[in-house]
């Protein structure tokens, strides 16, 4: 039996439902319901009592879910402990940066200087798909407000077109939708998590946009919209102001486009002291900017 099972587990039972943990987990639902069916083999058990598509309880899976839940809290003190006892090595917290760098690379300086011991590894690789084995924290966006409780909702992000300062569209104040028709956009790539916000925003609110180039790099989407004339969606607080130099982001004015920031702890292992610490600050950091949401 593996500790990521039990995790698994833990969350199919919490929301009695595979594809509802499945999307919490960021695990396929094939690969969920499949742990599930190992661990009942393993333990020669049924944990679960299938009606449709909602899921109860055996005896014996709400034995295993009370178990489960001490090994992880006893997982919890243990890395703690260890960490105490294993000061000279240098602490280190591993995030997973799917969103709002523009922001977030100008917060990071104050906890370093506030916690010069603590060493940050910022992973942005944003492919759809994550690696639950090398991450304490997870930011990225979604479409609306979760409320789960590993989740916690950090802000509401508006989301800009942008344009080169001497587009034709540049000195329209009050952009409307139907302006957008005769230019080309470049799109991000289709394996990038705003990719599918934006598929969502544009099929409930737009016309279809006429889509010329995908690209996976914001710095190559930057540079067509300044050089090319391109338009592209800019979340508010994806580019820093000098990487905005050169462009105007107008918001439309006949339908509001943005998006959910949201923060999540590793689900499948223990949430260090020294994460806990980073997530404090940065919440704090987004209090004192005025702009955190209200959970």
């Amino acid at each position: 039996m593996l500790l990521q099972q039990l995790v698994y587990f833990s969350k199919v039972a919490e929301y009695q439902n595979v594809t509802r943990a499945s999307e919490v987990l960021f695990v396929s639902q094939p690969t969920l319901s499949r742990t599930i069916r190992q661990l009942e083999e393993e333990l020669g058990c049924a944990l679960f009592e299938r009606k449709g598509k909602s899921l109860t309880l055996t005896e014996s899976g709400q034995l295993l879910l009370d178990r489960s839940n001490e090994i992880i809290s006893l997982l919890q003190r243990t890395q703690n402990d260890l960490q105490d006892l294993n000061l000279a090595e240098t602490p280190r917290i591993t995030i997973q940066l799917r969103c709002i760098a523009g922001l977030f690379y100008d917060i990071i300086p104050g906890f370093i200087r506030e916690h010069p011991e603590i060493e940050l590894e910022i992973l942005q690789n944003d492919n759809i798909g994550i690696d639950h084995n090398h991450f304490d924290l997870f930011l990225y966006p979604a479409d609306a407000p979760l409320n789960e409780p590993d989740a916690f909702n950090l802000l509401r992000e508006k989301i800009y077109i942008g344009m080169a300062k001497d587009h034709p569209l540049a000195g329209i104040e009050k952009l409307q939708r139907k302006d957008l028709a005769s230019y080309p956009f470049i799109d991000v790539a289709k394996n990038r998590y705003f990719k599918k916000i934006s598929e969502q925003l544009w099929d409930k609110n737009l016309s279809r946009k006429e889509l010329l180039i995908h690209s996976d790099d914001i710095g190559a989407i930057r540079r067509m919209v300044v050089r090319h004339g391109y338009l592209a969606e800019i979340p508010e607080f994806t580019l820093t102001p000098e990487e905005q130099s050169g462009m105007v982001l107008r918001q439309l004015e006949d339908v509001e486009m943005h998006r959910y920031i949201i923060l999540s702890d590793n689900t499948a292992r223990p949430v260090s002291r020294y994460a806990a610490l980073f997530k404090d600050y940065l919440i704090s950091s987004l209090v004192r900017r005025g702009i955190l949401t209200q959970n």
